[in-house]
């Protein structure tokens, strides 16, 4: 009998502060920031290296599942009136992943909040990141 390893560890953290995130696929971008960015605003903060990250985006449920806004309808005889009405929103990409070509390091950063956070081997697991494994 051959036994086999299940490896649990994800490539981006599934869940973000018990949020789930879908994750898109990591994009090779390079552009011309490295010709007006200091050196040392480029270079990982584990490694050293000064290059350009991997980014990948994540999509996450809205903070509230639903809006309410004004609609302005008209009745058959041409009236018009204010309405009030729940308008569904909808997931965006608003959390990003940058990983170093070079040693694979992972930051993410939160567009919600403008906060950073290194990742660390925790936040691979099923649970993924939570505010207790956040740095």
């Amino acid at each position: 009998m051959t036994l086999r390893l299940v490896h649990s560890r994800h490539d981006l953290p599934p869940f973000w502060d018990g949020e789930p995130v879908t994750w898109d696929a990591w994009q090779d971008i390079r552009s011309s920031l490295a010709l007006h960015v200091p050196a040392h605003e480029l270079a990982c903060d584990k490694c050293g290296a000064v290059d350009e990250n991997l980014i990948a985006w994540g999509i996450r449920p809205p903070n509230e599942p639903t809006y309410t806004t004004t609609e302005t309808r008209t009745t058959p005889t041409g009236r018009k009136y204010e309405a009030q009405v729940e308008v569904k929103a909808y997931p965006v990409r608003d959390i990003y992943a940058s990983r170093c070509r070079h040693c694979g390091h992972d930051v993410v950063t939160d567009t919600r909040t403008d906060e950073r956070w290194d990742l660390d081997e925790t936040d691979y697991g099923p649970e993924g990141s939570t505010s207790d494994t956040l740095f």
